[in-house]
């Protein structure tokens, strides 16, 4: 369930700012490659690079993990 939320978020706040994975990896201060790992399920995050994602998507860790419907409760 957890990737699965973290894999749909990225893929929209990516839709929604009309952003590359190469610019989100930029902008969250990690690798195109890992980027790229995060949202084909292929790797776990850190919570650092939690952190990171949040901040480079200016969300908080409930928008990136939870279900949209979920973090609206």
């Amino acid at each position: 369930m957890f990737s699965k939320n973290l894999l749909a978020a990225l893929l929209r706040l990516c839709d929604q700012r009309k952003w590359s994975y190469e610019k989100a990896a930029e902008r969250c201060g990690i690798s195109a490659r890992h980027f790229g790992n995060l949202v084909r399920g292929t790797s776990v995050p850190s919570l650092k690079t939690l952190e990171k994602l949040c901040a480079g998507f200016g969300v908080t860790p409930n928008e990136l993990l939870l279900k949209e419907h979920e973090h609206r409760m």
